[in-house]
């Protein structure tokens, strides 16, 4: 099934997946506001065979993802915890980078291949494990990969080049003392944070661009009436990508 949808139609189907089991929130306001800003940043990608769009999910935990063909998806406990339009522009960048190069698309073909042949050479067990480094290892590297073209992404908008540092950095804090495992699919936040920095300071981007702080507050305190009304809990401290 995979191979014949191709990517924008692998996309599409697993866009409806997620929209029937996750409700996206009911702020039209919200969504209008997320939904420019990802368009403005993925007319520079050079993938126009994608559609591509954007989705403000009703979950309180600090998160975001994206699916093949252009497809990224915001938690609205994100869109709390940071601080900056910049800093929203940073972490879409991100996601936006992990659909131009194909991530989840090539790692779902990869899958198919990979798990049964471990497991058929290793055995269940072992081949579980192993599966389950190779799998890590490769995520952390695409992670990476993301962190670096969206940076670059970042760099050639308005907006300040360092809003995935930024943004990077808050989750330092709630990632407390916790040290890199073999099993991690996403580098650590301290981690990324060096790296950033480097690439930024490196190629001298520039850090003086749009923050775009007052009208990100507004959008935050909308956010804020929802989820309080809604009760809702974080439960997730780190940024995923969906594959």
């Amino acid at each position: 099934m995979l191979m014949a949808l191709g990517e924008s139609g692998f996309g599409d189907w697993n866009r409806d997946e997620i929209l029937e089991e996750k409700s996206i929130l009911q702020n039209p306001e919200v969504q209008a506001y997320v939904n420019r800003i990802g368009q403005q940043l993925a007319r520079d990608t050079g993938r126009s065979d994608f559609n591509y769009e954007f989705f403000v999910m009703d979950d309180a935990s600090p998160s975001a993802y994206a699916v093949a063909g252009g497809k990224v998806f915001v938690n609205a406990g994100l869109l709390m915890l940071l601080q900056t339009e910049a800093e929203l522009a940073g972490i879409l960048s991100h996601e936006i980078a992990h659909t131009t190069l194909s991530h989840g698309y090539v790692e779902k073909i990869e899958d198919m291949v990979t798990e049964d042949a471990l497991r058929n050479i290793l055995g269940g067990r072992w081949g579980n494990v192993a599966s389950t480094a190779a799998n890590a290892e490769r995520s952390r590297k695409h992670e990476r990969a993301s962190d670096i073209l969206g940076t670059r992404l970042l760099a050639r908008s308005d907006y300040s080049a360092d809003g995935m540092h930024s943004a990077m950095a808050r989750f330092v804090a709630l990632d407390g003392n916790r040290q890199a495992s073999w099993a991690d699919s996403h580098p650590i936040s301290r981690e990324r944070v060096l790296y950033l920095e480097d690439l930024i300071l490196r190629n001298n981007y520039n850090r003086y661009g749009y923050e775009g702080v007052s009208d990100y507050i507004a959008i935050q305190q909308s956010v804020t009436g929802m989820l309080a009304s809604a009760g809702g809990t974080t439960t997730d401290n780190r940024i995923v990508t969906g594959k």
